[in-house]
């Protein structure tokens, strides 16, 4: 791990428009002979390993694609009178300047997406693809691609760096753990290799059609994993939850001990949302839950789901609930809200079964949140479509136990300060909250 006295360094606001200035001054011609890009794309690796967000990532990779049109639209413009005047002046820049124009009459213009792996030749490539009237689409699609394979290394470096020597072992535990994936991934990247390379030893095929083919590529290996994830295998295991709440449940200083968060499978590689809710009762949730207008939902660990049953569960806007695992368990209830729902925004709720107590009643943990869009998210090591949760989640525990309290009137409520308080969202989770677990005791 980086030593304590950095992390005030790397968490300073203006650091990611540093490293964005950085990177796009590299790629200018020119002004790139002073500045080394490597050490810009090094340190988003190590923002990237604590809380930054990918949108660092996309920065990045904008800026080195700017800096890099910046360059050829000055060598489109008016680059030889300015490249003849140059010349005879830097014995350097007449050297890197003939060897990138002798690769550029030699690949055409993959030599501009080649250019960015071989270090001096990427300063000036742009700029001679300019002057040599490479086309100005390819140039653009060639020079960000380039950028973003080229800069992997980098950042890559960078966030090894940030997690330390015990990344490694992270990663081979990711790949024991999520085999599937792996695969998946290695034979998506080799099939795309395969292409480009049968692209570049005919230079008469389209661009375009490259583009296209890598495209259909990704969007069908994405497809056949989640379909081979949801509907065929057998990965959602339904592991028992022990018993986490003693007897007494006017004393819940235990749980404090405990991590308060449903994981989408490994807490190492995913996300965490809030356990926010305790109920005692011995009503069934179904029941207890019809009282406030609430539906219960199917899940792919509780319910045997075929691609057309999850498309008519779907289409009446009831769709399966994913699965989260709190101590490595997944929920044994998932509900949500009947009224004002939609494919896009849903209220709903998550219960693991967790004790049972005198007088037969069951005691539950519960996870409510709001879905409130659609996005590609991690999930149980592959990438799926996924909701993101309104982060302001106490108010879906306010909202929850608004019903109740209307519905149940003799429910007996407090709120206990045993979680985590949030103040903010981090790489890590994505919500904020008060940290307060509400008890509902129920008859």
């Amino acid at each position: 791990m980086l030593p304590e006295w950095t992390q005030a360094w790397l968490n300073s606001p203006w650091l990611p428009w540093v490293i964005c200035v950085g990177v796009m001054a590299d790629a200018i011609i020119g002004v790139g002979f002073f500045v080394y890009g490597e050490i810009f794309f090094i340190l988003a690796g190590l923002m990237l390993a604590g809380d930054t967000g990918i949108s660092l990532l996309i920065g990045v990779w904008l800026s080195g694609w700017l800096g890099d049109l910046i360059s050829y639209q000055m060598g489109n413009s008016f680059g030889k009178p300015l490249l003849y005047s140059t010349l005879g002046r830097s014995k350097k820049l007449r050297t890197q300047s003939f060897k990138a124009m002798k690769r550029i009459k030699a690949q055409g213009h993959w030599a501009v997406f080649f250019a960015r792996f071989m270090g001096p030749i990427s300063w000036v490539t742009p700029f001679l693809a300019g002057v040599s009237k490479v086309a100005p689409g390819k140039f653009a699609l060639l020079s960000l691609l380039g950028v973003m394979l080229a800069s992997a290394q980098f950042i890559a470096v960078g966030y090894m760096l940030g997690h330390g020597l015990n990344f490694y072992d992270e990663i081979l535990a990711y790949i024991k753990t999520y085999p599937m994936p792996v695969v998946f991934g290695v034979s998506a990247v080799f099939a795309s290799l395969f292409l480009i390379a049968k692209t570049i030893k005919k230079p008469e095929r389209k661009l375009h059609k490259l583009f296209a083919q890598l495209g259909m590529l990704w969007v069908f290996g994405f497809a056949v994993m989640n379909y081979g994830y949801f509907f065929i295998s057998s990965a959602h295991s339904a592991t028992p939850v022990a018993s986490v709440i003693s007897a007494d449940i006017n004393n819940l200083t235990a749980l404090k001990n405990l991590d308060l968060r449903a994981y989408a499978g490994d807490p190492k590689f995913n996300r965490g949302q809030p356990i926010n809710l305790l109920m005692v009762t011995s009503q069934p949730l179904a029941e207890l839950h019809k009282q406030i207008g609430w539906v219960q939902n199917e899940t792919f660990s509780g319910n045997s789901i075929s691609f057309l049953r999850y498309l008519r569960l779907v289409i009446h806007g009831r769709p399966p609930v994913s699965d989260l695992y709190f101590k490595g368990a997944p929920q044994n209830y998932a509900f949500q809200e009947l009224k004002n729902s939609s494919l896009m925004r849903r209220e709903h709720i998550r219960w693991w079964h967790a004790g049972t107590i005198a007088n037969g009643r069951n005691i539950y943990l519960g996870a409510v949140s709001l879905d409130t869009d659609i996005d590609i998210k991690p999930y149980k090591g592959i990438v799926t479509l996924l909701h993101d949760i309104d982060p302001a989640v106490d108010q879906s525990r306010n909202r929850f136990l608004n019903a109740i309290k209307q519905a149940i009137p003799q429910a007996q409520i407090k709120n206990e300060a045993i979680g985590t308080v949030i103040t903010k969202p981090t790489r890590k989770q994505d919500y904020w909250s008060d940290g307060e677990v509400t008890v509902l005791n129920l008859s």
